[in-house]
């Protein structure tokens, strides 16, 4: 009886009574050589500039398309398609490892079955039942606890993850984008959010918060202003608030000079107090008047401007 081979890894399958003396080096050409290759082959195949590359397929000896990994190299100036034996049932595992961005297309010779496409620079798994590919695993079970994954670009659709339900809202990132917006990580990145919450402390660093309209906050609380003695007041820009732990009084700054602001005519403190030098320009407003407690030291080149009708009293 004429020997035969096997439909997907084309192994020799001997007859009765068939080689007669041989059939020891067909049995280890079939079990240490193609078996071996079907479960543990590597090839690298080169496809540069092709667009269709037909898998070797030898019965009883080694070939390309009997092996469990297949890395595909070379330039690319298209998409190029990959067939597999006609008739043959494999798993495969595939990388796309070609140069000119393109994709392999993974296809049954003489079938008109499913394909799958493999992006450049991807290494997937996929396996045929003879006339359609299919990639797969589609499912991965429970990992586990995870202290750190790094990774340049994540995809999760819903879920949870330690409980909490995944959102743009709730996952925390450094680096990478959320919404497309870049997300930063000790220096925050530029960047548009509607919506910022947070249930703990939010830091802004010595940057910019801009507000295009209106700035609303809805609480029952407060808001902390930075605070410090005089001696700690910043370099001055006009519209600055600050509460002055020194004079108990908030204060900001007109341009000019730093003054008290707000508490009307009235000072928790029971004291108003005033600078005793003046270094910088200052005019009172027309229909107002102004007073001083002294001494008050006016710098050389330095000049107090009084409206007609207005009085400025030291006392």
């Amino acid at each position: 009886m004429a020997s035969t081979y096997s439909t997907s890894l084309r192994l020799n399958l001997m007859g009765t009574g068939d080689q007669s003396g041989t059939w020891g080096t067909t049995t280890n050409v079939n079990l240490g050589t193609l078996l071996e290759q079907g479960i543990t082959g590597v090839a690298t195949i080169s496809i540069a500039g092709l667009t269709s590359y037909p898998l070797t397929a030898n019965n009883g000896a080694t070939d390309q398309s009997r092996n469990a990994a297949i890395i595909f190299t070379g330039t690319l100036t298209g998409n190029c398609t990959i067939l597999t034996p006609t008739g043959a049932s494999k798993l495969y595992i595939i990388a796309n490892t070609t140069s000119g961005g393109y994709s392999l297309m993974m296809q049954v010779n003489g079938s008109s079955g499913a394909t799958i496409t493999i992006p450049n620079g991807k290494t997937v798994m996929v396996y045929t039942d003879a006339t359609n590919f299919y990639q797969g695993p589609d499912y991965v079970g429970p990992l586990g606890t995870m202290s750190t994954q790094n990774a340049s670009s994540v995809a999760i659709t819903g879920g949870t993850i330690a409980g909490t339900t995944i959102s743009t809202s709730s996952l925390t990132g450094t680096g990478g984008t959320i919404d497309n917006t870049p997300i930063g990580g000790t220096t925050a990145a530029a960047g548009s959010f509607t919506t910022l919450g947070a249930t703990g402390a939010v830091t802004f660093g010595n940057s910019t918060l801009n507000i295009p309209t209106t700035f609303t906050l809805n609480s029952t609380g407060a808001v902390v202003l930075p605070k410090g003695t005089t001696a700690q007041e910043p370099t001055g820009v006009a519209g600055m608030i600050r509460f002055n732990s020194q004079t108990g009084n908030f204060e900001g700054y007109n341009g000019l000079v730093w003054g008290s602001i707000g508490g009307g005519n009235s000072t928790a403190s029971g004291l108003w107090q005033n600078a005793q030098s003046i270094t910088a320009n200052q005019t009172i407003t027309s229909g107002y008047s102004a007073t001083s407690a002294g001494p008050i030291t006016v710098a050389g080149g330095v000049t107090i401007t009084v409206p007609s009708g207005s009085r400025w009293v030291v006392l």
